[in-house]
């Protein structure tokens, strides 16, 4: 006898994309609807009551302002005639388990981001044991295959098989749904597709669950979350205080997260048995998944920038001694991508439900985006900052060598007029007595009255040769001293070279 009511199980497979050369993001989005296989997911419309603020919602909605940070996608792509987009025998049980595939979306990312998922509906009876097991090999997208049969019914369905000739593999399904579209990507987990060991299919997918349980054993409903959200099979066992992890948003009603997975978990009461069975497993499936996408986004960008940090940026500090004016330009270009990440993206609060922005800082806090945000602007700024001062200090370094070039100019100019000035004293000096000469037959004056203006001529020449050579004098000392420092270079130049 089953001993789960109902059960919700989606698949999340994150990725990296690129539009195809001269295509920007908008393009990008109509060629795909415009293949007729998608269509832009218009969550409004869901007719589910939705308690996200509007802001939440919008991020996904075209706009022509660029205002959206991203677009979620919905899988149209099935004929008329087909109920499921696929469906699945597994065969690892002593009876036929029918696995349906019937909604697939995907996420598009203005970071170059993106997320396709699909939900696998499990036969009504399943138990716990059956969807744990299920769960530990289902989400292996590259291992175990799948061979197609066609069962009494006349229905196609799939059946677990080691024949690699005959297999197909999840990730195989996927990648070639990926490869019709006008980008090219590149999975964060990746593994060597068996089936053509040419192409890279997704590894694993992230696992969203909503179960609820037919009983209250509190010790088996923590091993079930245990189990599910990971994916594990029963050889992991939980750690002694695992049951402080989970966080508990109402009585028996658990949310947990880890690296690979996220589950809503209830035990629900005569009470609200109804309202976990009907009204709440649909909202999960929209506002839940929801901000957990919108987490996922916020934790895989953090992961981009932190891979383009690592394949721009040289791991060699000479580098930087040598490139600081190029690497302020390339660091400045990743802090301007990060801090319009930051501002479009990271939410304070996404709902005026409380338990809603509980589960969202719950999903936050346990991908660490918060820690992977301080860690990644913290080392960028550091390095950006030291990089602006190294680059600041090199233009100080060129704007005082222009200085010290202007100074010799300078000095070599004073110092030649500074000579002109005392030749031409010299010169005033062998015609003073002249000048007194003519002053005094000009003037009618006396002849001892020559002398006197003679005097006075050699005084005023004094001076004039005093002010000459003061104005010269530091001009001489200051080119002494950058001989003196140019002979001391060219000397030590000459030392390292022979050492």
């Amino acid at each position: 006898m089953t001993d789960i009511l109902c059960t919700r199980n989606r698949y999340i497979i994150p990725f990296l994309f690129w539009p195809m050369e001269g295509m920007d993001y908008e393009s990008l989005i109509g060629r795909i609807t415009d293949t007729g296989a998608w269509r832009i997911w218009n969550m409004y419309a869901e007719g589910v009551e939705q308690d996200l603020y509007d802001i939440i919602l919008d991020c996904f909605v075209m706009d022509e302002r660029k205002n959206n940070i991203g677009c979620a996608l919905a899988w149209c792509g099935a004929r008329e005639d087909q109920r499921d987009i696929l469906a699945l025998n597994y065969t690892r049980f002593d009876r036929d388990f029918i696995v349906r595939i019937t909604q697939m979306g995907m996420y598009l990312f203005r970071s170059g981001v993106g997320f396709i998922w699909y939900e696998a509906g499990l036969p009504a009876d399943a138990t716990s044991a059956e969807l744990t097991l299920f769960q530990n090999e289902f989400k292996e997208l590259a291992y175990e295959r799948f061979v197609s049969l066609k069962n009494r019914s006349g229905r196609y369905t799939f059946e677990l098989a080691r024949d690699a000739a005959q297999g197909v593999l999840m990730g195989d399904w996927l990648d070639r749904k990926l490869a019709k579209l006008p980008f090219t990507y590149s999975f964060f987990a990746k593994r060597k597709n068996p089936l053509a060991p040419q192409r890279q299919i997704p590894d694993k997918a992230l696992l969203f669950v909503y179960a609820v349980f037919d009983r209250a054993d509190r010790e088996k409903l923590m091993d079930d979350i245990y189990h599910l959200t990971n994916g594990y099979n029963e050889r992991y066992q939980k750690k002694a205080e695992f049951s402080s992890e989970p966080m508990e948003l109402f009585r028996y009603a658990y949310c947990y997260v880890t690296m690979g997975g996220c589950g809503y978990y209830v035990v629900p009461g005569e009470e609200n048995r109804n309202f976990y069975l009907r009204t709440l497993k649909k909202k999960i499936m929209l506002d839940h998944f929801t901000l957990y996408i919108l987490a996922l986004y916020q934790s895989y960008t953090l992961l981009k920038f932190t891979g383009q940090i690592q394949s721009v940026l040289s791991a060699e500090s000479a580098w930087y001694l040598e490139n600081s004016e190029e690497s302020v330009g390339i660091l400045k270009q990743i802090a301007t991508q990060i801090n319009v990440f930051l501002v479009k993206s990271v939410y304070s609060s996404v709902s005026h439900i409380s338990h809603q922005n509980d589960y969202y800082e719950y999903v936050i806090r346990k991908l660490k985006v918060r820690e992977n945000i301080d860690g990644l602007t913290i080392g960028l700024e550091s390095l950006q900052k030291l990089q602006e001062d190294r680059a600041k200090e090199r233009i100080e370094a060129i704007e005082e060598r222009e200085n010290q070039e202007r100074e010799v100019s300078d000095d070599r100019l004073n110092i030649g007029l500074g000579l002109l000035s005392i030749l031409a004293l010299i010169s005033a000096v062998a015609d003073g007595d002249s000048a007194a000469e003519v002053l005094v037959r000009w003037l009618k004056l006396p002849e001892y009255a020559k002398t006197a203006l003679g005097m006075v001529f050699l005084a005023l020449i004094a001076v004039i040769a005093v002010v000459a050579v003061t104005s010269i004098w530091p001009s001489i000392l200051r080119a002494g001293k950058k001989r003196r420092e140019w002979k001391a270079a060219r000397k030590q130049e000459r030392d390292d070279t022979w050492q």
